[in-house]
């Protein structure tokens, strides 16, 4: 069996991320008989990504395609409905040697799903010189077969962007993106690579605030066909909906208009007055609007991007 993972920007700079990822995992499907998609992250890339291999699962139903997540631990409890995955799995990882970091047990887990895999889907501007850089290297190191889905359009714009950082910042990015090492960088200035680490980071940063605001963009979540409100299918759908909330980034959700006076939509009401999911819009729509002599007018599920 094929074993692919992701590793990306925890945010979204492209608009057409979706269509890409899915691009690209349709491309892996097509040509395995059987898969595994290994996720070990599931907020901002990686819950579309999930959204993207269900997709692909369900469209293939001659395939054997399976999502599989992986936790640090036993006790630990995944913020995604037991629907949206296969399996769900405890890696044997060695417990990190520094207590207070308390992000190198998620370091260690993401190097277990490259372990465990043949390809990768990427996702990475390697301007922003962010810490899932290091995680790259190593998966070239491993010899996985890579896919990237980034945008040439959206990198070209990033370093555009560069211009916003101070004249030193711009030097260290260029030069570092240019394949000088971070020694070398800091011999020019007089400093050690450690600062001159620092500093890059911090300009990565700067730069990802930018993209984030000018490139990003929030998803549409729509929903046009549903079951009677059992308290069941409404505990279920509240959790779909906090997936959506919490690791897909969506804020806007379109509603057949037979649904306006549901329990459904008294959900997202609920949640739309609750902290931190402020900001939710409920649009309701008919299916299919139509006009006076009863032509269709047009199929709205064609504007949602993407349809969930």
């Amino acid at each position: 069996m094929l074993t692919c993972t992701f590793l990306g920007h925890r945010d979204v700079y492209d608009r057409d991320i979706y269509e890409r990822v899915l691009k690209a995992i349709y491309q892996i499907v097509k040509a395995n008989d059987a898969v595994e998609f290994l996720f070990a992250k599931i907020r901002g890339f990686y819950g579309l990504c999930i959204l993207a291999a269900l997709n692909a699962k369900r469209h293939h139903p001659q395939k054997t395609v399976t999502i599989t997540i992986a936790l640090e631990s036993e006790k630990a409890s995944p913020a995604i409905p037991s629907c949206l995955y296969d399996r769900l799995i405890f890696p044997s990882i060695p417990a990190p040697k520094n207590e207070s970091d308390v992000t190198a047990g998620q370091k260690k887990l993401m190097r277990w799903t490259f372990q465990h895999s043949t390809h990768l889907i990427c996702y990475l501007y390697p301007a922003f010189f962010a810490p899932e850089q290091q995680h790259f290297s190593y998966v070239q190191k491993r010899g996985l077969a890579i896919l990237e889905i980034t945008s040439k359009e959206t990198a070209k714009a990033i370093t555009e962007h560069m211009s916003c950082l101070s004249e030193k910042e711009q030097f260290i990015l260029r030069e570092l993106l240019g394949g000088k090492t971070q020694k070398a960088v800091g011999e020019v200035f007089g400093i050690t690579s450690s600062a001159i680490s620092f500093q890059a980071h911090r300009a990565g940063s700067k730069l990802c605030k930018g993209a984030k605001v000018n490139l990003s963009e929030l998803f549409v979540g729509s929903i046009f066909s549903i079951e009677s409100a059992t308290y069941e299918a409404v505990c279920l759908f509240k959790k779909m909906v906090l997936f959506l909330l919490a690791c897909c980034n969506v804020r806007q959700f379109w509603i057949a208009s037979e649904y306006a006076h549901s329990e459904y939509v008294e959900v997202l009401t609920e949640l739309s007055q609750s902290f931190p999911y402020q900001g939710i819009e409920i649009t309701l729509f008919p299916c299919h609007p139509q006009s006076a002599n009863g032509q269709t007018l047009f199929n709205i599920e064609d504007f949602l991007y993407p349809v969930f």
